[in-house]
């Protein structure tokens, strides 16, 4: 297995935002005419193809609040 875990500044993990995320098309960047990656709706199809998992959390490092995105295929 392959484990990667990424963290960022970010807004609370809630459920609801956490169903957002994955929706096609969306993007939380200001700035929507950009490319922003591979999205994470892509990014979820290739970890469930591949009997991966995707758990999403937050911490909070020196008082500020990280969005964490930790993969496992």
């Amino acid at each position: 297995k392959i484990q990667v875990k990424t963290s960022n500044p970010g807004p609370t993990a809630t459920p609801e935002y956490i169903h957002n995320i994955f929706k096609e098309g969306y993007t939380s960047k200001n700035n929507q005419l950009r490319e922003h990656g591979i999205g994470l709706a892509k990014l979820r199809k290739i970890v469930n193809d591949n009997n991966g998992e995707i758990i999403i959390s937050n911490e909070v490092i020196n008082d500020i609040q990280f969005i964490c995105f930790e993969l496992i295929i």
